[in-house]
């Protein structure tokens, strides 16, 4: 049975939802319009589980947000529920759509479009400049987008790991340290600084996800500027992310109270570093990450070298 996250934006007269699956498949986006938030909520929720034929075991977890998920306050018919900043999910939503870090081809109907009439984040993002025009091909007529220079990708990502942090976001002390360990190869260091700023993400943030906590360490490397990317497929899954220096590649496998020989043990079963045995001069490194919901960080990892 495939397991499905439905994530909702609750307008006040206005619902969107949308679900992912196991494979990231984005399923039939529907829009519900009803006279108050809760009515909305649960009246696009019915009709989503009804018209795809999803079964309330089938859903693996909820994700609200939006400025109507304020009057949800207890889980949508007992189902793991999480909310998410308006901010942060359309940015992640739009870094998503537009698959930034590999500069995608898209039409001109996605992005130059009024942000109040589009469900796709790509609007807003472009009209508020942090995407703009890379490319254009006339054969498909389609537009690559991306960030306008460094100083705006930057600022970007840091808008969005401040979500998860206190107003001062990530020291500098930080970012040096963590550079530092990944370029002498202390992979040690590296995650115990992780484990540090992990344990100071503010407790009413009460996302308990592995989805949760990927993202955040996927908004740590991005800022670090190493090149990383997220939930890579391989021919039978899906690592967690990887991440390339000058001379290495990590990939990295994350579990939620579950243990690091566990995450090493899914490298090797899903195959994730066959793709990247044929590259020469880079060294493979399987890096395998608990985080304890208790302690709401990383509490045990383990990493193995080829």
């Amino acid at each position: 049975m495939k397991k499905i996250v439905i994530g909702i934006d609750v307008g006040i007269s206005t619902t969107k939802i949308v679900g992912i699956d196991e494979d990231g498949i984005v399923v039939s986006p529907i829009r519900i319009k009803a006279t108050d938030p809760i009515t909305s909520l649960y009246g696009a929720f019915g009709k989503y589980l009804h018209d795809n034929q999803i079964s309330l075991s089938e859903v693996e977890h909820v994700m609200l947000t939006g400025v109507g998920s304020a009057y949800i306050d207890e889980p949508i018919y007992g189902l793991p529920t999480s909310k998410s900043e308006e901010f942060v999910a359309d940015g992640l939503g739009a870094k998503y759509e537009s698959k930034l870090d590999r500069m995608s081809e898209v039409s001109r109907s996605d992005f130059d479009v009024s942000p109040e009439i589009s469900d796709n984040s790509l609007p807003m993002l472009y009209q508020t400049g942090y995407l703009t025009i890379k490319g254009y091909n006339p054969e498909d007529d389609s537009y690559t987008l991306g960030y306008p220079n460094k100083e705006v990708k930057i600022g970007f990502i840091k808008d969005l790991l401040a979500r998860y942090r206190s107003a001062d976001g990530m020291s500098s002390s930080f970012v040096l340290k963590f550079n530092k360990a990944l370029k002498v190869k202390n992979i040690d260091s590296a995650l115990a600084l992780m484990k540090s700023f992990l344990a100071g993400i503010p407790n009413d943030l009460e996302n308990k996800t592995e989805k949760h906590y990927q993202t955040i360490i996927y908004l740590i490397f991005s800022l670090l500027g190493y090149y990383i990317q997220s939930e890579v497929k391989s021919a039978i899954g899906r690592a967690d992310a990887v991440c390339r220096t000058k001379d290495r590649i990590y990939v990295f496998e994350f579990k939620v109270d579950g243990s690091a020989e566990d995450a090493l043990k899914q490298i090797d079963d899903k195959g994730y570093l066959i793709p990247y045995k044929a590259e020469e001069g880079m060294e493979l490194v399987k890096v395998g990450v608990n985080i304890s919901t208790q302690t709401r960080t990383i509490d045990a990892w383990k990493e193995v070298v080829g």
